[in-house]
């Protein structure tokens, strides 16, 4: 009881901040008001929900959450006995196998507060109220009306994946909120740039990087591409001001180690090889129980041995050291569609990724679904069929007076999209990876609703005219 009133206590105190922030910005309004209680109201009843009720359809189970919970302990524990020893966060992350530092983040709030799993939970609720809020601000930067952005903001709220993975102890939450923010920063500097601005959206890609490269090398990609061609400014104000700000973005994947904007994981990994490699057989794992650790061990500072689980890793990803037959292909833990990989013919490859994307941005379809367990899914995928279709829709037709602005959106997206289903075809994998893509096209889909009423009213007095 005390865990849970001090954790609605806590989402209170960052919920004020967050809109007394918007306020000193400029950016406060009674609909951002109104969206960001109903956002909190739903997420924080799904991570309630999940938490007690142990909710977890997928095979995983509660996957790495209490591995995020026991290095975030073991850091709490440093802090608040004075320790602030670089060396031994390196070592407590290590010892949980996190190569990332948001747990860092979660031992500050756990040192502050208490050291429990739904106070960890209830950042991801508050990481994912704020990106509703970012939603609406980029719908909004799209010259898309208040009422518009607001139900875009609350189709965000329930969209499904984002709602039970941003209702766990993950990072999702917080990398989606830094897409759409550097996304906004993005729409606002191709408007009008400033060095301001750029210092932020530097900032905010320094973060992305880190807490998952290749979403951040895709956006960096599509950022120095759009600032140079969508810039609303003169050609030698592009050349003085533009191309130094580009020319800087690179050195971001460098400073992970990555090459000069991601040169050499990019020669790397776009190696037909390679990618043959992830598509049959890194995501192909068996079918076995995984067992997770008691709460109590977590706790420790050095947690008992956990069991190998075959997955990839996602910073500085490594090929498992696995034959093409080793696994065979029945074990995919019920969630993996293998699209074979042929290295030799250029166009049954090209072929084989179309397949490929088609399930990444509109599946999993229904011959996919091996399990009962997996059905709720089609809820997400069959209203996004027809989502999908008014955001391309409303993109294409506006995109004379709107490419400055969309085109941002839709590369970002698609790019990030085709990423994914160049190396992923485990759902339960992508459906996570896509959500801040997914977010992005949301924010197009006012924009088809004009196109739907102009047709339709030129069918309809077609349609009298025949029944005279």
């Amino acid at each position: 009881m005390i865990e849970i009133l001090l954790s609605l206590a806590t989402l209170g105190v960052l919920s004020s901040g967050f809109l007394l922030l918007l306020k000193k910005l400029g950016l406060f309004s009674p609909s951002i008001a109104l969206l960001f209680g109903i956002a909190l109201c739903i997420h924080l009843g799904a991570t309630l929900f999940i938490h007690y009720a142990e909710f977890y359809p997928f095979g995983g189970g509660q996957g790495d959450q209490f591995l995020y919970h026991g290095a975030a302990t073991t850091i709490a524990v440093d802090f608040q006995q004075g320790v602030f020893s670089t060396e031994r966060i390196v070592q407590a992350l290590a010892a949980h196998r996190m190569q990332h530092w948001y747990p860092v983040l979660l031992g500050i709030l756990y040192a502050i507060t208490i050291p429990a799993v739904i106070m960890g939970k209830i950042l991801s609720v508050w990481f994912a109220c704020v990106a509703i809020i970012l939603l609406f601000l980029v719908t909004r930067e799209l010259g898309i009306s208040d009422k518009g952005a607001f139900a875009v903001g609350l189709m965000g709220s329930i969209y499904p994946s984002f709602l039970y993975f941003g209702s766990l102890l993950l990072r999702e939450s917080a990398i989606v909120a830094i897409v759409l923010l550097t996304t906004l920063l993005l729409l606002k500097l191709v408007q009008e740039f400033s060095w301001k601005k750029f210092l932020f959206l530097y900032a905010t890609f320094l973060l992305l990087v880190h807490l998952r490269f290749y979403i951040g090398l895709v956006i960096i990609f599509a950022t120095a591409f759009c600032l140079f061609f969508c810039q609303q400014a003169s050609w030698d104000k592009r050349l003085k001001n533009v191309l130094p700000a580009i020319f800087l973005l690179g050195f971001i994947p460098q400073l992970f180690g990555y090459g000069y904007y991601g040169i050499q994981t990019f020669v790397t990994f776009l190696h037909p090889e390679k990618i043959q490699t992830y598509r049959e057989t890194a995501y192909v794992v068996r079918d076995t129980p995984q067992a997770q650790p008691k709460a109590e061990e977590s706790k420790k500072e050095q947690p008992v041995e956990q069991p190998k689980i075959e997955k990839p890793v996602e910073v500085q990803p490594k090929i498992p050291q696995l034959k093409g037959g080793e696994l065979g292909r029945g074990g995919g833990g019920g969630s993996t569609v293998v699209v074979e990989v042929d290295t030799k013919n250029p166009l049954t490859f090209l072929g084989q990724n179309l397949v490929s994307l088609s399930h990444v941005i509109l599946g999993p379809f229904p011959w996919h679904i091996k399990y009962d367990r997996q059905f709720f899914v089609l809820g997400e995928t069959i209203p996004w069929l027809v989502l999908f279709f008014l955001a391309v829709l409303g993109a294409f037709s506006t995109f004379r007076k709107t490419w400055r602005l969309s085109l941002p959106l839709m590369l970002i997206a698609f790019c990030l999209l085709g990423m994914i289903g160049l190396f992923m075809d485990n759902f339960g994998v992508y459906m996570r990876i896509r959500i801040p893509a997914f977010l992005l096209l949301l924010a197009l889909v006012p924009l088809g609703f004009p196109f739907v009423e102009r047709w339709m009213k030129r069918v309809s007095p077609a349609r009298v005219k025949n029944s005279q």
